[in-house]
């Protein structure tokens, strides 16, 4: 199987478990009161934020010594692998069990209490487990990984609702959801080591110090990037009620495929820059960054601005009229795709300036906490999430800064204004009449169908007609239509 191919079916799992989680979110709103989606929402936010850290970046080394490693010695890193997870998940657990003492009191809800300790198995056997994905992509097991990510989030949705709708309870569900990670683990296991070839190498093969000083920096640098999309969650969880906190947590989130969009915009120039660089060919560098923006945009620009007009219809379709408000973070976290045009962090760790990330990371998060924590009481809702966006459009500067001197360009050259100036403003133009559509009271449902088709036939037909399109992505179109009407 080609590269391309399994790049693509772990990105097709990829999106197909972002979407199903939030199917999973969507019933969890319309099947508990609103105390308890904030319950929900708080439990989850606290996992996200340390779950990366307690992982100490030992699924991303296994990557690259799983790959580097002759055969004969993969057993024996494997289980080296597994059994330090295995350590990590048990104070994962307990440190998650540790803080049901603390942070109920500090959130303003008591029962977080009980929803902590009872994520605690699961918060185990998924660290476990959390080597197996990468070993299962570096043994070319694409169809593998993806099936168990997905299948593995179908089975938490169906947990969710049958729990749920049973009357079970959070503390029921989340039970029963480690009761089935652990036989996720089983499977993965299974897959894994059903390919190890047998172990021809002693113990110390690959020590556990030659591991870690890969490993740690690494895991650093991701817990950092992690912990910068939740805590403004979870500056606001420390000022709301529950009640309060599930409005601003189910619109202070990104849209489901952004995360797929830009995994794979990282990925694919974080090593093409690399061996640019490594060949001195500064000028193809901004080639390849001047195109990956402005074809950013073309999927970005009309998120924004369609999702901008859309915003209050969109959160009352997902989580009913309840929730309505949650479009106001919802409105602020869509103006961080303005930001996320520019691929600045594959830029900036291409050019081997991973140190600088990490501080810029720490900056931003510091950022985040002090300015959340100054908007909060004045401004409400808006307020963490307006701190989150002023933080990333400082480590965003931070990042372009950084960059041009490397590179020895401008940064007004790395704006590329003009290249993206075409697909910003057609679809600026597009949410006009979407906007004068919105200013009429129908069903939610019917206005959010109405609004998005209004704005679809405003903006493709000004893509097409104007430069906003470039003649090379014109060609791709025809090409790929082509190919689509020949495969029929």
């Amino acid at each position: 199987m080609s590269l391309a191919a399994r790049t693509g079916i772990l990105a097709i799992g990829n999106l197909v478990y972002r979407l199903t989680q939030t199917l999973t979110l969507i019933a969890v709103v319309r099947l508990v009161s609103p105390e308890e989606v904030g319950t929900y929402r708080q439990v989850w936010v606290l996992y996200n934020s340390l779950y990366v850290f307690f992982m100490l970046g030992l699924p991303g080394s296994t990557y690259y010594h799983l790959a580097a490693a002759e055969p004969g010695r993969h057993r024996r890193f494997l289980r080296q692998t597994s059994l330090l997870l295995a350590g990590l998940g048990t104070l994962f657990a307990g440190g998650l069990a540790g803080a049901s003492t603390v942070l109920p009191v500090s959130m303003h809800n008591p029962a977080l209490r009980a929803t902590l300790l009872a994520i605690c198995p699961y918060a185990l056997f998924s660290v476990a487990n959390s080597y197996t994905y990468p070993a299962l992509v570096v043994y070319r097991r694409s169809w593998f990984a993806s099936g168990v990510t997905v299948l593995s989030s179908l089975c938490q949705l169906l947990v969710t609702v049958t729990v749920l709708s049973l009357g079970g309870g959070l503390v029921s569900m989340f039970l029963l959801l480690g009761v089935v990670s652990a036989g996720f683990l089983s499977l993965s296991t299974w897959l894994v080591w059903s390919r190890v070839p047998p172990s021809s190498a002693p113990w110390a093969e690959r020590p556990l110090a030659q591991q870690l000083r890969y490993a740690v920096p690494l895991g650093l640098a991701d817990a950092t990037t992690t912990l910068q999309g939740q805590i403004d969650k979870i500056v606001a969880s420390l000022f709301y009620l529950p009640a309060f906190f599930a409005q601003y947590s189910l619109g202070a989130v990104p849209l489901p495929f952004i995360t797929v969009i830009r995994s794979a915009v990282f990925s694919v120039l974080l090593s093409e820059v690399s061996a640019r660089r490594a060949a001195g060919e500064i000028g193809q560098i901004l080639t390849i960054w001047r195109a990956a923006v402005r074809k950013t945009a073309l999927i970005f620009y009309p998120l924004l601005f369609g999702g901008l007009v859309c915003a209050e219809a969109l959160m009352s379709t997902l989580y009913t009229a309840s929730y309505r408000d949650a479009a106001i973070p919802f409105r602020v976290y869509l103006g961080m795709l303005a930001l996320m045009v520019y691929p600045a962090s594959s830029v900036v760790l291409a050019l081997g300036s991973s140190a600088f990330q990490f501080r810029v990371n720490l900056a931003g998060l510091a950022l985040t906490v002090g300015l959340g924590a100054l908007l909060v009481r004045p401004l409400g809702l808006v307020g963490p999430a307006l701190g989150a966006l002023a933080a990333l459009t400082v480590v965003v500067f931070l990042q372009l800064r950084h960059i041009s001197k490397e590179l020895d360009v401008g940064v007004i050259e790395l704006l590329a204004l003009r290249t993206q100036m075409g697909p910003l403003l057609v679809s600026a133009i597009a949410a006009v009449p979407a906007l004068g559509v919105a200013q009429f009271h129908w069903n939610v449902a019917f206005s959010l169908l109405l609004q998005s088709a209004t704005y679809m036939v405003v903006y493709v037909p000004l893509l097409w007609l104007t430069p906003a399109l470039s003649s090379g992505d014109r060609d791709q179109l025809r090409s790929m239509w082509a190919k689509l009407r020949g495969a029929r």
